[in-house]
């Protein structure tokens, strides 16, 4: 086989297509990968703000609401002093009955006669 002008510049012409197909997908390629890394720098912003916003508002739950072991600490400190009020009032009836007890009837008013 004799390399004739027309094979050599067929295969110019083939090297000069796959060269030319080879660096337009080479263009595509980092296009889409410089795309991808603003994407990826956005959404790493994007989660930082959530992260912080979620750490604020964590911070205002703590700091605003009570927990459940907190309430119920709460609820049996007012469940003892309701309880403590009750006996105190059960034992103030006793106090007052002690105390009637303890005076000499009252001289009852004999009506007048005419």
């Amino acid at each position: 086989m004799a390399i004739t002008s027309e094979l050599v510049g067929f295969v110019i012409l083939i090297l000069g297509f796959v060269t030319t197909a080879w660096v337009r997908v080479e263009a595509i390629v980092n296009r889409a990968r410089s795309e991808a890394m603003t994407a990826a720098a956005v959404a790493s912003a994007r989660a930082d703000a959530t992260a912080a916003g979620l750490a604020e508002h964590r911070l205002h739950v703590a700091e605003t609401y009570v927990s459940k072991v907190g309430l119920r600490e709460q609820t049996e400190r007012i469940m003892a002093a309701i309880e403590g009020v009750g006996g105190q009032v059960s034992h103030l009836n006793e106090r007052i009955d002690r105390v009637i007890e303890g005076q000499p009837p009252s001289p009852r008013r004999s009506p007048k006669s005419p």
